[in-house]
């Protein structure tokens, strides 16, 4: 298998400290337009370019660093997907690199929505929960789905490399 799913990755409070963070009312959000969702998304850099892009960096990112240790981390950013912006349609399939690294998406809202894997051909829905974990090599195509229950879904999204 090319992927897994940690539930409960966080304690709570390290949970809820980031939750709160990246969907309070002052979380800058950024408008990206691009071909994996019609409509586009919104977008906050936290980590790109071998650079630190946002002062939440450290904030949102060392409690879940710890967990993944990563050797080096080629991106990281808040993600904020808008149902309305999908245009009830899902993502298109994709990786995010594909250089022997990992791709990993930390969902911090419950929704009915979330992202499909295709590992091997076989597809396979990820539900978004709160404080879930999925981590995947990075070769492995993924889509997200829009969430009919709820018109935004919170994420973080990390690229890296693990030790070996």
């Amino acid at each position: 298998m090319n992927y897994k799913v940690i539930k409960n990755f966080l304690d709570k409070d390290k949970f809820i400290k980031i939750k709160d963070i990246v969907t309070g009312e002052d979380f800058p959000w950024f408008y990206k337009s691009n071909n994996e969702v019609e409509g586009g998304y919104f977008s906050h850099a936290l980590f790109h370019n071998n650079d630190v892009n946002s002062t939440f960096n450290k904030i949102l990112t060392s409690d879940i660093y710890e967990v993944l240790n990563p050797v080096a981390v080629i991106g990281a950013r808040a993600n904020l997907l808008l149902s309305s912006l999908f245009c009830g349609r899902e993502s298109k399939w994709h990786t995010d690199y594909d250089n022997n690294n990992f791709t990993a998406i930390y969902y911090l809202n419950n929704t009915d929505g979330g992202t499909e894997v295709k590992d091997n051909n076989d597809i396979k829905f990820i539900k978004a929960e709160e404080n879930k974990l999925l981590v995947m090599k990075g070769h492995v195509l993924h889509r997200a789905l829009p969430s009919p229950d709820v018109e935004k879904r919170y994420i973080l999204n990390f690229n890296y490399f693990e030790r070996i």
